[in-house]
């Protein structure tokens, strides 16, 4: 019932799919009619095109900068971990 305020209001779009998608994917499940889900859920998809797009982009740019981020990190040692070592050899010595 508030499906076509949700597509004619942009900001409610989103939303609007979410909720849709996840109301026929419960149809799918509990009335098994899954072809018919699976039908509107890629109808409801439409709406999403453009924020669908921005999101796997921004989750693609987040996962490579995660990579980098550990990639740079298992590279070079950690400053105080050499540092407790060496110290701890000194005091057991003295």
């Amino acid at each position: 019932m508030y499906f076509p305020l949700g597509i004619l209001v942009p900001r409610l779009r989103p939303w609007a799919a979410v909720a849709s998608i996840g109301f026929h994917v419960s149809i799918g499940f509990f009335m098994g009619l899954t072809g018919f889900a699976l039908t509107m859920v890629a109808c409801d998809l439409i709406f999403l095109s453009r924020p669908l797009g921005e999101g796997v982009a921004f989750a693609t740019r987040a996962t490579a900068r995660i990579e980098r981020s550990l990639r740079e990190r298992l590279r070079r040692p950690e400053k105080d971990a050499c540092n407790t070592t060496a110290r701890g050899a000194v005091e057991n010595t003295g």
